[in-house]
Order: structure tokens, then sequence, then C-alpha cells
């Protein structure tokens, strides 16, 4: 980390850095920049949340108080959406190496149901998901049961 990094591209907020394109090019993790400019291609409709992997970040490790969740809420137009994507990280605290496997936290917000999708059935990746849904119906002002398990299929590594 002592060298700069080289900027690629700036695109709706994403950030990537030749580092995060190289994680592209062989086996390796996608990383929070990789994600959040995979979301940012896909962002075009305004009932539809793609949470930025930084926000699910402060919500799930930083938002503690009643207002804070309140305030990211109405940043985040939470009661205007009709979906929301939540990419689930299995980090628990902001280290070096702040987790390794995602998975997919699906909101559909007038039917109250919430579909997790993991390629790997590890169960707790499905505690991270459940924690998530808690936090994120604090932020919409919300309530609701668990997630729903979907089957997916298993990644190999």
């Amino acid at each position: 980390r002592g060298h700069a990094m080289a900027l690629l591209l700036n695109f709706k907020d994403a950030v990537l850095y030749e580092t995060d394109l190289a994680l592209l090019e062989t086996p390796a993790w996608l990383n929070d920049a990789c994600v959040n400019f995979g979301f940012r291609l896909l962002d075009k409709d305004d009932k539809v949340l793609l949470l930025d992997p930084a926000v699910y970040s402060f919500m799930m490790l930083q938002c503690s108080e009643d207002a804070e969740f309140e305030e990211l809420g109405l940043s985040l137009r939470a009661a205007s959406r009709d979906l929301v994507i939540i990419p689930i990280n299995d980090a628990s605290d902001f280290s070096e190496h702040r987790g390794s496997h995602w998975s997919l936290l699906a909101l559909f917000v007038r039917q109250n149901r919430a579909e997790h999708y993991d390629s790997s059935p590890a169960s707790r990746h499905f505690a991270h998901a459940q924690r998530a849904l808690r936090r994120w119906h604090r932020v919409a002002g919300t309530r609701g049961d668990d997630p729903v398990r979907v089957p997916t299929p298993s990644q190999t590594n």
C-alpha cells in the first residue's frame, strides 16, 4: 500500500482503481468497490434501492441510536422504495480483512417479504442476513418476519 493507486473510473459515485479491476482478472474475492460498481450499472429505477456496500457497513457497524437509523432512512428515501437489495458481507468489524463471503438480501417492501440468496449454505451467513434485516427495519421504520432462504446454486472456489 506504499504506492498510489491509479484511478480507473468514477461512475455514479462508484470508484474503481486498478487494484479493483485486478480482482476480476484472477480468481479472487469481490470487494465493496466491485459490488458497488455493478449495482450502479444496474441502478435505473427510483423505486429500487441497490444498497452501496459502504452504506451496508455503516448501517451494520456504526449506527446505534434511533436518530441515526432514522436519518439514514431519510437519506436513502427508504419509504419510497418497492424493492431493496442489500449485499450481505460476513465481516464483523472494520479490520483490514473485511469478510470473505457475500450473499444477497432482497426486500419486497409492498409484500413485506424478505428473501436471502446465498451460494454457500453456511448457517452463519443467514444470521448476518437476519441481523441486516432487523437493522433495515430500524432504518425504514418497518417491521417484518425473518427472511426466507431461497435455494441458490452453490459456488465453487
